[in-house]
This record gives C-alpha cells, structure tokens and sequence, in this order.
C-alpha cells in the first residue's frame, strides 16, 4: 500500500508506525484516497524537530553522475548511547558524522562501538570542547582493533559542518548526520539552538560547481 521508498524519516520503528497507523485506518476510508494521503504525508514529513530531521537533500552531480546528500539534524542526541540510536536508525547510509560538544563526562564507548559496527560511517568531523576526549576515545578503539573511520577536528561549529558536506562529496557519502553525543553548553544554550544553527549552515551550503 504504500512504498518504503516513500517514507522521509529514517529507521524500521518509523516505517511500523506507519504500518500501524495505516492498519489501524484501513476499511474507514477509500482505499484510493487512504493510500494518496499516506504516500503525501510520507513525502513530505521529515520527522520532530531535532530528531532525526531531514534538513535538506542536495541533488548534486559528478562524473556526469547525479546524486544526492541528505542532511540530518538530530541535535537532541547528547549522549554516546542516542548517537549509536541514530546510527542505526541509517543502517544502509554512506555517512560522516559531526559530533561533539560539552562533555558530560560519560564514557565515549558506545559512540566508537556503534561507529565500528555500522561501517558505513567514513568520517566523523569533532567540534566543540569535547572533540579532544572522543579522539582519544577513538584511539583506544583503533588500539582494541576496532575499524576507525578518517577523523577529522574542526573547532568552529559552522566549520564543522561545511567540512562534513565537504567530506561526503569526497568521499561519494549520501548522508550528513549532525549527532553531537554531547550536550550544547560549551557552545550554545541548549539543543534547540544548535540545530538551529546546524538548518541555517545548512540551508546556505553553496550548491557543488
């Protein structure tokens, strides 16, 4: 009834609350109408704000080849362990990753953990005060043998996040995931702001030459 190719947000749980919902409707509507206006919400809803938000696909083309990159706001992710969750929420995603913040003082093991066993991420960009400790957490991981993606530091937010469109172009990636792990404080005043922020860089990305 209606195609997961459809479906805007990301992960299985939101493709079962449609399932669900659209169970719940069937036989209370026109089937026709029913299935129109699940495919135009599904097009066009990019998810709660701050939450996994589709922010932008840029269409964009190489090599004669037309592609896209979609970028990501899930600036409410500040924790290793809501990182990992967005993450697996992208399972079949070609992603670099911007992370950092304020550190909470938690460990950043969950973050290299979920990192090493996506293994579509091929860079993670680190900003903010916390980018020093989840290099290091990083490191440990390479010295366990886990696989570490390129690690690039980019202290200045704005920065950060050109960098990583700039990266997903380079390396032929097709989502640009803002999951910070971390809180806002060292930077912002709350989670809210930074997203903001992260929409407006965003949305002023200069289109590919």
């Amino acid at each position: 009834m209606l195609k997961r190719s459809a479906i805007k947000i990301p992960g299985r749980h939101n493709m079962e609350h449609y399932m669900a919902a659209l169970a719940a409707l069937y036989g209370r509507f026109p089937t026709e109408c029913l299935v129109a206006c699940a495919d135009k919400v599904a097009r066009s809803f990019g998810g709660v704000a701050h939450r996994l938000e589709l922010v932008r696909e840029e269409k964009i083309e190489i090599s004669g080849i037309e592609k896209s990159i979609r970028y990501y706001n899930s600036s409410i992710d500040s924790t290793p362990s809501r990182t990992a969750a967005a993450l697996s929420a992208l399972p079949d995603s070609k992603i670099v990753l911007i992370c950092g913040g304020y550190d909470k003082h938690v460990p950043y093991t969950p973050l290299t953990e979920a990192v090493a066993a996506h293994k579509g991420v091929v860079a993670v960009v680190l900003t903010g005060a916390s980018a020093p400790l989840i290099n290091s957490a990083f490191k440990e991981a390479k010295e366990r043998g886990l696989p570490v993606p390129e690690i690039i530091y980019e202290p200045d937010f704005d920065a950060a996040v050109q960098k990583a469109s700039t990266v997903a172009r380079e390396k032929d990636a097709d989502t640009v995931l803002l999951s910070p792990a971390c809180a806002s404080f060292d930077a912002f005043r709350n989670f809210e702001e930074r997203g903001q922020r992260f929409r407006d860089v965003v949305n002023n990305l200069l289109p590919l030459a």
